[in-house]
């Protein structure tokens, strides 16, 4: 009880301040649905929830970039532009043809979308995972996607967690899913999403080699131009986020987490 109320208390100082630091956020999604009772996860978000949320960016004049745009600023050592934000979506569900990119493309807002061909292709890890049984973008509808401003990155080839693996296996899924998408999509692919959000120095420095610039963890927080490129920090946005809740994450009220989840790699 103690430590709940430490905790929320924390959260609470960091969003009353209200503070408006450097860098910029990474917001991290996975599907734009109607609720689903299996989902323990938590990663469905409803999409009068994601209408709210991006509404919320637009009226409170946050600038949506690309997540390369923001790479480049910090490569570039340029200042990143005040109240910078981009959105991610990891594992490529259709739902966010449908549910997603009419509400993006009505405020002007841009994304990038982390995909695992394996899963494209049918392919799956673990039919029997809830997540696995949903509905996944076809090549087709990547390709439209690709050519309507949103940005397709890598979630590896087949979505195993990789830290773990040989180092010719994490070689293989980071150059043949780089290579899938070029080759399928006709856009070049260099963004990362760690699947499941592990990682280490060893995957970092096969990215690194394999052509890609950048990578997504799933640790909380926000990035600046001092920051590794590799291991970028991602707000996960759940389905039982109220708009207040929304309006707190993105205040560092839960950034706290990053420490905790840092300190059992």
């Amino acid at each position: 009880m103690m430590m709940s109320s430490m905790c929320y208390s924390l959260g609470r100082g960091v969003f009353a301040r209200g503070r408006e630091d450097t860098g910029f956020r990474v917001l991290l999604y996975h599907s734009i649905n109607s609720a689903d009772a299996q989902d323990y996860l938590g990663i469905r978000v409803k999409p009068e929830s994601f209408y709210r949320q991006m509404e919320y960016l637009y009226r409170e004049n946050y600038r949506v970039l690309s997540l390369g745009n923001l790479i480049k600023y910090m490569g570039d050592s340029r200042p990143i532009p005040a109240r910078s934000l981009a959105i991610t979506f990891d594992d490529g569900y259709k739902d966010i043809l449908k549910n997603a990119v009419p509400v993006l493309k009505k405020f002007g807002f841009t994304a990038t979308i982390f995909i695992a061909p394996t899963y494209i292709e049918g392919d799956k890890g673990n039919p029997e995972n809830y997540w696995e049984k949903w509905e996944y973008l076809s090549w087709e509808e990547l390709k439209h996607l690709a050519d309507s401003n949103i940005d397709i990155g890598s979630h590896s080839l087949s979505h195993r967690p990789l830290r773990n693996m040989a180092k010719e296996a994490m070689h293989k899924e980071a150059r043949e899913s780089k290579n899938r998408l070029e080759q399928a999509l006709g856009v070049s692919v260099d963004l990362f999403s760690y699947p499941h959000g592990v990682f280490n120095q060893e995957l970092k420095d096969i990215l690194r080699k394999d052509g890609y610039i950048a990578a997504c963890s799933s640790l909380p927080g926000k990035n600046d131009s001092q920051c590794d490129v590799f291991e970028l920090k991602r707000t996960e946005i759940n389905t039982q986020d109220s708009l207040f809740e929304f309006k707190k994450k993105l205040a560092g009220s839960y950034d706290w987490i990053s420490f905790f989840r840092k300190s059992k790699r």
